[in-house]
């Protein structure tokens, strides 16, 4: 039987996207201002409060569900790179946000109530899972307490607060923590205001910060020793310390506005080879940090490139048919970044030098990287596509053994199959 060596080029695949806004690219800034206790607006829950959540204004107690219409914002609010119009509120300190268009509009989940920015609960759709922690912990209501929210001003300049006033922790005698969460229109800025926190001599941990689409994507704050000079946290299980000498003084506002760095755009690839390929963008700006890794992998596992001054760069040492993603981003000062610009590609298989050359088919899968199998016969042009109906399989040598060589029987007639490196 004559033999023959077909030679099959693969089209290079490549895929470009512009990640929404990330909650970890919104900046903090710490500063004292004054406490502003709201009066009226709309009461949830009572002295018996313990782990409600409020998701529909008709439920004026609350409970254990977690999804519905939710609680009116009062305008369009703009966070992790969605509009929201909702919200929810848990008792344990934290609010969730959502939108009209959905059904339901909210979905509270979280895996634990008094860690919600660390949540790794499926929320659907996933950016329901927004959230805003300002004492994240088991809170309780007690005689005299008041949960409520009012949205404040007039457009284009309202702002939405949510107000704890006089909270403890679960059960302790002693504790009175007065804070709240305030959503700004227009400029999108999200602020937790502390007003009197008595702690008594109990100490406990509690989140405090903004959590994203994912729990991967999180922007907290953690301190063991002075809330006015906290810092941020590596891990989305990151806390404060609050205790009777460690806690925000009344006034104490952390603020995390939005980025205006503006994103790369037209990020390409291109020059692919089996272990290189050349990446460039368009930007405005004049530093960027880039990280890349196979596809899928999370942002802060990945090769992490900084100080990068032009608006294109060269990936070596990449592996041949292997699928890449990469990540880029302007930095504009210090803590004020872009959203990630990205894309995604796959080298092509290493160039084969076809004599001397051999496969053994020895390896744990059939047909090897870079190998198709395909049934038919094919016309003039025809793309050829990869199939697992080919009669092609793994098999010893002369029939001995099970790998090392690749056979198919040949006793019909017409019988098309294809084996393409």
């Amino acid at each position: 039987m004559k033999k023959q060596l077909f030679i099959w080029l693969s089209a290079l695949i490549v895929q470009v996207t512009t990640l929404h806004a990330q909650v970890s690219d919104m900046i903090f800034s710490y500063q004292m201002g004054t406490y502003n206790e709201i009066s009226g607006g709309t009461v949830l829950g009572d002295a018996s409060t313990d782990d409600q959540r409020f998701v529909d204004p008709t439920i004026p107690l609350g409970g254990t569900t977690n999804t519905g219409i939710g609680l009116p914002i009062g305008f369009t609010f703009h966070f992790n790179g969605y509009d929201f119009d909702r919200f929810a509120i848990n008792a344990n300190g934290w609010i969730s946000l959502g939108t009209s268009s959905l059904t339901p509009s909210v979905d509270i989940n979280s895996t634990s109530s008094y860690t919600p920015i660390s949540s790794t609960a499926t929320n659907t759709p996933s950016y329901l899972r927004s959230r805003i922690a300002a004492l994240g912990r088991n809170l309780g209501g007690q005689t005299g307490s008041e949960l409520s929210y009012l949205t404040i001003g007039t457009a284009p300049n309202r702002v939405l607060v949510v107000q704890w006033k006089n909270y403890r922790k679960y059960g302790a005698a002693g504790d009175s923590y007065n804070f709240q969460i305030r959503l700004y229109e227009t400029t999108n800025v999200v602020e937790i205001v502390y007003g009197t926190m008595t702690n008594n001599t109990t100490s406990g941990t509690t989140q405090v910060g903004l959590g994203g689409s994912t729990a991967t994507d999180f922007n907290i704050r953690t301190t063991t020793t002075d809330w006015a000079a906290t810092t941020t946290g590596t891990t989305n299980a990151a806390t404060c310390t609050i205790s009777s000498t460690v806690f925000p003084a009344s006034g104490s506002i952390f603020r995390w506005t939005p980025s205006s760095c503006s994103s790369p755009t037209l990020l390409t690839v291109s020059n692919v080879s089996s272990t290189s390929a050349q990446l460039n963008w368009t930007s405005t700006n004049s530093e960027f940090q880039l990280e890349y890794g196979t596809q899928g992998f999370t942002l802060g596992t990945g090769t992490r490139i900084s100080n990068i001054n032009t608006t294109t760069y060269q990936l070596t040492g990449l592996t041949p048919t292997t699928n890449y993603q990469v990540y880029v981003r302007a930095i504009c000062g210090v803590g004020d970044t872009s959203t990630w610009a990205s894309l995604s590609f796959t080298t092509p298989c290493n160039e084969i030098t076809a004599f001397p050359w051999l496969e053994d088919f020895s390896g744990s899968t059939f047909p090897p990287n870079c190998w198709m199998r395909g049934q038919g016969q094919l016309a003039v042009n025809t793309t050829f596509t990869s199939t697992t109906t080919s009669s092609w399989v793994a098999d010893g040598f002369a029939n001995n053994s099970t790998t090392g060589a690749a056979r198919i029987n040949i006793y019909s007639t017409n019988k098309f199959e294809w084996l393409i490196v």
